[in-house]
């Protein structure tokens, strides 16, 4: 099952919009908390935040690629597309 969701979710792209400044930085930034809102509203799936190995808070707009632990032996790779709105 893990296998199957992470080739879901590697098949997406996913787009957050946040407020951002003329150079591209962000003025606040998009956490985990912001990527599993995203992947449950454009797939349906319920991802604790706690596996998305989210390094730093995101503080840029474009394509970031974000690591998901879904299981003991099953991590994937989102991308995550922020722009401005």
């Amino acid at each position: 099952a893990a296998e199957e969701l992470r080739k879901k979710l590697e098949a997406e792209t996913f787009e957050i919009s946040a407020k951002a400044g003329d150079k591209g930085k962000l003025f606040g930034s998009v956490t985990a908390d912001g990527i599993v809102d995203a992947i449950r509203k454009k797939i349906g799936v319920q991802i604790d935040k706690r596996k998305v190995k989210l390094g730093a808070p995101i503080h840029m707009i474009g394509e970031h690629r974000v690591p998901v632990k879904l299981h003991a032996e099953v991590e994937g790779n989102v991308v995550v597309k922020v722009v401005a709105e």
